[in-house]
């Protein structure tokens, strides 16, 4: 009767080392898969740099321009209302004006087509006399997210057309 015995918890262990062992297996398969997806994956830093760009009106009327008092370079646009004309017939030199069925996205803006260095001012907006005008002005950085320079003649339009997102 005892080796009868024996004989049963021999088969006992190895029937009980077969779902041990699977167990194991499997823990050791998920934690295997676990460790190779986090180790294998990519990191990416969103590395960005806030710039400091104020733009400012100064002087009034016709005679209104934009100066930048913050510390980086940056493209300026204004929206601009005149109850006398148009001004967009008008501009002062540097300036040009998009309309909304040039661009749904740019239109219905002034935009001061060279890059505007820290503490310049832009030219007068406008070369009509005496007419008052409301100004808002807006100015974005002169440089991408990787922090390279829009540059040539359209820089701005660049510029603008990949900060508001066209």
């Amino acid at each position: 009767m005892k080796e009868l015995w024996e004989k049963i918890k021999t088969v006992y262990k190895k029937m009980l080392r077969i779902p041990a062992a699977a167990v194991a297996a499997t823990l050791l398969i998920g934690i295997t898969g676990i460790l190779a997806y986090y180790t294998s994956s990519e990191n990416h830093i969103n590395a960005f740099v806030i710039g400091n760009i104020t733009a400012t009106v100064s002087g009034s009327g016709a005679s209104a321009t934009v100066r930048n008092s913050g510390n980086d370079s940056s493209f300026v646009r204004a929206y601009a209302a005149d109850s006398y004309g148009n001004i967009a017939d008008t501009l002062g030199s540097g300036w040009v004006y998009v309309s909304q069925s040039d661009s749904a996205v740019l239109g219905d803006y002034f935009y001061y087509t060279l890059p505007l260095a820290s503490g310049a001012y832009t030219t007068a907006l406008t070369n009509s006399n005496g007419n008052d005008i409301i100004v808002y002005v807006e100015a974005i950085q002169t440089c991408d997210a990787s922090g390279n320079e829009y540059s040539g003649s359209s820089g701005w339009n660049s510029a603008w057309s990949s900060f508001l997102g066209s």
